[in-house]
Order: C-alpha cells, then structure tokens, then sequence
C-alpha cells in the first residue's frame, strides 16, 4: 500500500504517507539552498523530520495534505502536488525571516545601480551578482571569509532599517559600498544569499546565529559538555540503544513527555511511537547503569545533527 491507497483507504495519515512526506521534505531541501531548522547546520535526517513538524503546526495540521489528495488522481500526482506545496512553504519562511527580507532589498538596490551586473548563469541559475571586470567564475567564499575581506571597507554603520519601503539613503550608500568594496576583492560572482548573509552579520542586522550552517557551518551544538564524564557502561548502553531507535523515535526522545507537542507534530503515528518506546525506556532504566544512561542517550538525540 502506498500513500495514496493509505490516505484514500483509511482518511488518516499513517506510515506510508508520514514516510512520503519525510522523503518529500528531503527530496526538495537537499537539492536546493533553503536554509535548514534553526539548530541545525545541515539538512540531516533529524532536521528534515523537524521540518516536517514544522509543515504540520504550521499548515492546518493534516489539512494541507488532504487539500493535495483531493486534486490528486494516483500516487506520482499526490507526490507532485504535495513536492509544490512544501516548496512553496519553503519559500514563504525565507522570505519572511531578516535574511530573506535583506536579500529581496539588496535584489532591488544592486539590480538598479549599474556598477553591478546579475551572474546567476555563474551559480546554476541561482540569484547571483558580480562587477563587469570581474572574473566570469562562482565564488564559493564563506561568510566569515567575506567578513575578512571587509576589513578596511569604509561603510557608514546602519541603524536600523524599516521593514518595508524604500531603503534610507545613508543604510544604502553603506550597503553598496560594502557590497561593491567585498566583490572587487573577490572577483569572482557571489550568490545574492551569501552576501545577504554577509551583510547581514557585518551591519548587525540579524543574529549571527541565524547564518548558522550556511556557507561556512559555523554553529555551536548549543549543548554544553557534561562537566564530568559519564559512567563507560553508561555510554555503552545509551549508543546501543540510539543504535536501535528510527529517525521518528530519535526526535521523539527529547519531547517523550510533551504529548500535545507529540500528538500535533506527528498525529497518531507520533503518539503510538511514543508509546512504544516509553515501554522500552522503562526496561531500560531497570538497572543502575541503565538510569545513568539515561542522560547519554538525550544528548545523542538531541545533537544528532551535529555528530
């Protein structure tokens, strides 16, 4: 049975349609440069899961899915319709995050100053911008190494800048000039979402966090290391069993005793899953070693992404 005869079957979401839609998610952000979940720093299988949550609180829970099986006709139309939809979902967050609100200003400020000329033909038709003398090659500079090239750039600092509407004329000129001063030392064509994250981080527009995992994976686990280290058999125990847990497991383990959160984030799938694995929790912290390996086992799952 596959998602499709799942869904028109049983009107629920089950197995088949939850694994489609994880493969989905994978299949769309792993081909593209849609910035992963915050925390993480690439597209794993723990933040391609964590965005699938992420499509069911924010999409009307199941609603979106149903809406794409009413137009569809069999399994490949289904997997079009639903490969739109989270696509176009993508999309939506960027534009709406600091990041994606600077790339879209600095599209419409570089496109009308002619000392600069659009290169996407340079980075595989991704938005991308250059200098006419500049070398006719991608640049691949990471954000930190744009932000040493800046040293010695003149640029007014900016402020603050509105969330709509025309760019102030000092926030622009400071903009520019760094843009232009950055490409002539590079000269090569740098993709619009790097330099956005560029500007970004060196006018103090967003949070540096927020360019985490892109062009550079700069990131902190955001766990601290245990003062002491764990008990040997411990640890032992606690690899074991991530060992044996699935992907939907392995993030259920952090939010176990948050049922709601379980329940709207993975339906009925999540809360039989949940279910199951407490049951093997409990055989698990049956002994000494077992308990302190309790803690071992919560860190693994909550930073698989940066293993």
């Amino acid at each position: 049975m596959n998602a499709f005869e799942e869904l028109t079957t049983h009107r629920k979401i089950g197995i088949e349609t939850l694994a489609l839609l994880r493969n989905l998610v994978a299949q769309v952000t792993r081909s593209s440069t849609f910035p992963p979940p915050g925390g993480h720093v690439a597209w794993t299988d723990q933040a391609v899961m964590d965005h699938t949550a992420k499509l069911f609180l924010r999409k009307n829970g199941v609603g979106f899915i149903f809406a794409c099986l009413l137009k569809a006709d069999d399994q490949p139309s289904l997997e079009r319709l639903l490969l739109a939809a989270i696509r176009n979902d993508l999309i939506d967050e960027a534009k709406s995050q600091p990041i994606g609100k600077l790339r879209r200003r600095m599209q419409t400020l570089l496109g009308q100053d002619d000392r600069f000329v659009d290169a996407s033909e340079l980075h595989q038709g991704q938005d991308a911008w250059s200098l006419p003398n500049s070398r006719p090659i991608p640049s691949y500079a990471d954000v930190q190494q744009l932000l040493d090239l800046s040293v010695g750039i003149e640029a007014a600092p900016i402020l603050s800048l509105p969330r709509a509407g025309r760019t102030p004329r000092a926030a622009r000129e400071s903009l520019l000039s760094m843009t232009h001063g950055v490409l002539v030392k590079l000269d090569a064509a740098l993709r619009a979402q790097t330099l956005a994250h560029f500007l970004g981080v060196r006018f103090d527009l967003v949070d540096p966090q927020q360019v985490t995992g892109f062009d550079g994976g700069r990131a902190s686990s955001g766990v601290e290391a245990d003062s002491a280290p764990s008990d040997p058999q411990a640890e032992l125990l606690a690899e074991e069993f991530f060992a044996e847990l699935s992907p939907l497991e392995r993030s259920l383990v952090p939010i176990l005793e948050d049922s709601d959160t379980i329940e709207s984030s993975f339906g009925d799938l999540g809360i039989q899953a949940a279910d199951a694995l407490r049951d093997r929790l409990r055989v698990l912290v049956g002994s000494d070693a077992g308990r302190e390996a309790l803690g071992p086992l919560l860190r693994m799952c909550s930073t698989e992404v940066h293993a």
